[in-house]
C-alpha cells in the first residue's frame, strides 16, 4: 500500500523537502491522477504534487492543500469552500466555476489560472500572484487582494463588492464590467 513519506534534504543553503506518494481514502495522490468527482473533504494534502491532476467537480471542503502543486490541475467546478491553499502553486489551473468560498490562498501562485465564473466570496488571496490570471463574471466579493499581483489581470464583469483592493495594485489589471469595491459598475 503506498504511503506517505517525506525526505528532508538539508544544504548549507536551503532545505527541501520530497513527497514520494500518498493515498487519501483509498485514491492515489501523485502528479496526472484522476480524482474528478472524488470527495477528499478535511483531507491532509499539504506539499502534494497534484499538477497535471484531474480534480474536476471533486470535494475539497476544508482541505488542507498548502504548499501543494496544482500547476495546470483541472478543478473545474470543484467544490473547495474553506480549503487550505496557502502558498499552493496553481499556475496555468483552470478553476471556473469552482466555488472558493472563504478559502484561504495567501502567498499563493496563480499565474495564467482560470478562474471564469469562480465564486471566490469571503477568500483571502493576500500577496498571492496573480498575474495574467482569469476572473472574469467570478464572484470576488467581500475578498482580500491586498498587495497581490494583478499585472494583467483579467477581472472583467467579476464583483468585486466589498472587496479589499487598491487601485495603485491594479494599474494593468482589466476591470470592464465589473462591480467595483464601492458597488458602482466599472465602465471602462
Amino acid at each position: 500500500m503506498p504511503f506517505l513519506l517525506l525526505a528532508a534534504c538539508s544544504s548549507s543553503q536551503s532545505s527541501q523537502t520530497e513527497l514520494v506518494t500518498k493515498t487519501v481514502n483509498g485514491h492515489l495522490i501523485e502528479p496526472g491522477a484522476n480524482l474528478s468527482t472524488i470527495d477528499l473533504s478535511g483531507a491532509d494534502l499539504w506539499k502534494v504534487d497534484l499538477s497535471g491532476a484531474n480534480l474536476s467537480q471533486s470535494f475539497l471542503k476544508g482541505a488542507n492543500l498548502t504548499g501543494a502543486n496544482l500547476t495546470g490541475a483541472n478543478l473545474q467546478g470543484a467544490y473547495l469552500a474553506e480549503a487550505y491553499l496557502y502558498s499552493a502553486n496553481l499556475t496555468n489551473a483552470d478553476l471556473s466555476r469552482a466555488k472558493l468560498m472563504n478559502a484561504q490562498l495567501d502567498e499563493a501562485l496563480l499565474q495564467g489560472a482560470f478562474l471564469v465564473q469562480a465564486d471566490l466570496q469571503g477568500a483571502s488571496l493576500r500577496e498571492a500572484n496573480l498575474s495574467s490570471a482569469n476572473f472574469a463574471s467570478a464572484n470576488l466579493r467581500d475578498s482580500d487582494l491586498s498587495r497581490a499581483n494583478t499585472a494583467s489581470t483579467n477581472f472583467s464583469m467579476a464583483n468585486l463588492r466589498n472587496a479589499s483592493i487598491y487601485v495603485g495594485e491594479y494599474s494593468s489589471a482589466l476591470f470592464q464590467g465589473a462591480i467595483m469595491p464601492d458597488g458602482s459598475r466599472n465602465r471602462d
